[in-house]
């Protein structure tokens, strides 16, 4: 088995821990984004990458729709991480005078950085582990990093504060991304992206109709401007392409419609199912 994996980097990322769930014993390829890892996968560096695709209290991350919709790789499979915050120091810091993380995570965190520090300073940096990696390297004493507790345990930080998040409950669903599609499981999850660039009024409407008569769930809709006028809708359905109601959704959005599907509907994947909906937190 190839064991090589695409994830963000530096390490100690909650990329790397989705990955570390993914595949424990993986050989970790550091990449700075997302593009990067879709772009390692169809230069054929790497067979596997895994990018963070939606969180709980934030949303989808466009970069990662936008790469699955521009390219040929897939989704085989997804994978659900808590996300717990924590305030990092060199052991011979005494007193937090900066504190130093990812934008997303400072925000994420800003209940507690207002209770706890509202006087220290904030800077932002490209990731989590960013903040912690700079801290070890250029032993900043007084400078404090939020981030996962795996980074602070690879760069020799002290954890001072654990789970200092905003709500207690906050997920992110990481997916694994490959050229190659996943088989079929048990209970399957289909996530595609519509284009209804034809001109042609309630299109988008008639093709959700189309999977409404066949009673198929969608558990998102999430639109996102394509750049020349138009929008793209990406949609996750329960089902999987060969089971006979999704086909029959398909005949229909074919055959009744007339359209040519691939110019309306591409699909970015099929893989075992897993939610972050409430029934799964």
């Amino acid at each position: 088995m190839n064991k090589k994996l695409g994830i963000l980097g530096p390490s100690g990322t909650f990329t790397e821990m989705a990955a570390m769930k993914y595949m424990p014993d993986c050989e970790p390829f550091f990449y700075i984004t997302i593009t990067e890892i879709f772009e390692a996968i169809e230069k054929e560096e790497i067979k596997e990458g895994i990018v963070p695709i939606e969180n709980i209290l934030n949303g989808h991350v466009m970069e990662t729709l936008d790469c699955l919709y521009k390219s040929r790789i897939k989704i085989k499979q997804a994978i659900i991480i808590p996300i717990e915050q924590s305030l990092v120091i060199l052991p011979e810091t005494q007193k937090i005078e900066k504190i130093i993380s990812h934008p997303q995570a400072l925000a994420q965190c800003s209940y507690y950085i207002h209770k706890n520090y509202a006087d220290v300073k904030i800077e932002k940096v490209e990731s989590t582990a960013t903040a912690m990696k700079l801290i070890a390297d250029n032993h900043l004493i007084g400078i404090a990093a939020i981030g996962p507790s795996l980074g602070a345990k690879r760069y020799g930080l002290n954890v001072i504060k654990r789970n200092i998040s905003n709500k207690e409950l906050n997920k992110t669903m990481f997916v694994v991304i490959s050229k190659e599609s996943a088989e079929k499981a048990a209970h399957n999850r289909t996530s595609i992206a519509v284009k209804p660039h034809v001109d042609r009024p309630g299109l988008l409407r008639d093709i959700l109709n189309a999977f409404a008569e066949k009673k198929i769930n969608l558990e998102m809709i999430q639109s996102r401007p394509d750049g020349e006028g138009n929008y793209i809708f990406y949609i996750d359905l329960e089902g999987h392409p060969e089971d006979e109601n999704v086909k029959g959704a398909f005949d229909i959005i074919k055959k009744d419609l007339k359209l040519k599907f691939d110019d309306i509907i591409k699909i970015l994947g099929t893989y075992p199912y897993i939610s972050l909906s409430k029934k799964d937190k």
